[in-house]
């Protein structure tokens, strides 16, 4: 019967709800983001969504640091951003995807990203004479898995 209690669902209020849990929000909002970025329509954070966020953290032990870093990450990879559409799926796939992860599985870049990347570093474009439109678009795309090291620290801290 504790069970039941632990896993019973938090009461949906709405976005102006007392019981809205801020760490649950931001994570939703960032898959839901992270899925119209890639060109998706934006998904409907329902309270399905809310519940299986709320027990990725409070169930399965899993810190809002860890499932926003597997969040850009799923949504990155080609093939996952196309698997990875909800919250749910996001649980449902989460040691599958951490492990991808963990043993050193980066995301295929586009040609767009290894360019951002070579500015980053400031390494010249070939065929390219003026790079300094794409500045912008460097820092932004090639920041977002800058800690792909960080991601084994980030498990041993759950443990």
């Amino acid at each position: 019967m504790g069970t039941a209690v632990a896993d019973a669902p938090a009461a949906d209020t709405g976005a102006a709800g007392s019981n809205e849990r801020q760490d649950v929000e931001r994570l939703c909002g960032l898959l839901a983001d992270c899925i119209e970025a890639n060109g998706s329509k934006r998904p409907t954070i329902s309270k399905r969504w809310r519940n299986e966020a709320r027990l990725l953290i409070d169930r399965d032990g899993r810190t809002p640091e860890q499932i926003a870093w597997l969040i850009k990450w799923s949504q990155r990879d080609p093939f996952w951003r196309a698997n990875v559409l909800s919250m749910p799926k996001l649980r449902q796939q989460f040691d599958t995807l951490r492990l991808q992860a963990q043993r050193g599985a980066t995301p295929v870049m586009s040609s767009r990203e290894r360019e951002a990347q070579a500015l980053e570093r400031g390494e010249p474009l070939s065929g390219h004479p003026d790079t300094s439109s794409t500045g912008a678009v460097a820092a932004s795309i090639g920041s977002e898995l800058q800690g792909q090291a960080v991601i084994p620290a980030l498990w041993e801290v759950a443990r």
